[in-house]
């Protein structure tokens, strides 16, 4: 989309050339003509309102006013012979409902193979336990490179050292990534780059050298900004980050420079922290099951998308596997299925699941 700022005689207004793309990146582009580049914090509070509306307490309200309106007209007549009756909301507290009920134990995570190490809540088994796998896990000193700006590398550096050694008197994330993840030691690699947080070519060019002139890296940490999140394709510095590190099998984990100027570096570190472990290969923790009849349960993920060419074109519906999990949690495939068109899908769902069932078949043999 093209977008400029234009005037008729005595009007301002914008005006609008080669519009491309979905609606909302359309509406954000004249946002930020119309005002100059101003645009973010009308854009957050639109974003703000938009979630109280469609979030999970706006959605509760709006079924609750439904309901309410449905028993005041209650019983309903659906047909001829057929009636129904709306009544007060599920709760549990005893006779308030004729729909019996019962709450579900929280789940119990556990931190090693035996069992024996359990905590109800995950975060603190992990401080006082260490992650599920730490005894096989691989590589204990994991070589991290962190792509930056050069304009905010003395923050970048702070965080990283709090990254790597902890907060000292946090309420969380006071042992640092290699102490609470039970790590030998954790190598970054701190590879700053001349170029504005939007430059998609800086980024690129970046990443290809911090690719060419480090050996074995394990994982990739890329810092962005929220500056960017307009942008898509190749004009978006984390999807071209993102793409130059996986095509050479190295996992990405993204940090937003507002995120680490947050006050709360500690909560910032700790959810990091517990995704690049999970990126780096390990399992923090499972859950609790009980014993099962059958011998093995999976549990698959399956993601679909539309694509479109242009707005007005019919959308092409793509699936694939996404994810394979056991029963308890840990995850067991490491690789996805090839999109495939729908009509496709069966005949690449069944493939997928043979390479996971024989995948499954020789980690239990050897």
């Amino acid at each position: 989309m093209a977008a400029t700022a234009g005037r008729s005689p005595g009007k301002p207004g914008v005006r609008i050339a080669g519009v491309v793309g979905g609606r909302r990146e359309v509406f954000h582009d004249v946002l930020a003509v119309a005002m100059r580049g101003g645009h973010r914090p009308l854009i957050d509070r639109l974003d703000a309102a938009v979630f109280d509306l469609v979030g999970a307490g706006g959605r509760l309200r709006h079924a609750q006013d439904v309901a309410r309106v449905l028993r005041e007209k209650s019983p309903l007549v659906l047909s001829a012979e057929l009636g129904a009756e709306v009544g007060p909301p599920l709760r549990d507290e005893p006779g308030r409902s004729r729909i019996p009920s019962r709450r579900f134990d929280p789940p119990t995570f556990v931190f090693d193979f035996s069992g024996g190490k359990k905590h109800r809540y995950p975060d603190t088994g992990l401080d006082t336990f260490g992650p599920f796998d730490s005894e096989g896990f691989s590589p204990k000193t994991p070589r991290v490179v962190v792509v930056t700006p050069r304009s905010v590398q003395g923050t970048v550096e702070s965080f990283l050292t709090s990254f790597r050694n902890g907060v000292p008197g946090g309420r969380v994330f006071n042992q640092g990534f290699t102490r609470k993840y039970r790590l030998t030691d954790c190598t970054i690699v701190l590879k700053p780059f001349d170029g504005d947080m939007r430059d998609s070519a800086a980024y690129r060019q970046a990443c290809l050298e911090a690719v060419s002139s480090t050996d074995d890296i394990h994982l990739a940490i890329v810092v962005t900004s929220e500056r960017q999140e307009d942008l898509t394709g190749n004009d978006s510095p984390y999807l071209v980050s993102k793409s130059i590190f996986m095509s050479q099998g190295i996992p990405v984990q993204e940090v937003q420079v507002e995120s680490i100027q947050n006050g709360d570096r500690a909560s910032v570190l700790n959810s990091m922290a517990l995704a690049c472990y999970a990126k780096l290969g390990g399992t923090p923790y499972v859950i609790s099951a009980p014993p099962r009849a059958m011998a093995h349960e999976l549990v698959i993920g399956i993601g679909s998308s539309h694509i479109r060419t242009s707005r007005m074109a019919e959308p092409e519906r793509v699936v694939g596997i996404t994810t394979v999990f056991s029963s308890d949690g840990s995850y067991i495939l490491s690789h996805t299925s090839r999109e495939a068109a729908y009509e496709d899908y069966p005949r690449e769902l069944l493939r997928a699941l043979e390479v996971c069932i024989n995948d499954i078949k020789r980690s239990k043999t050897t």
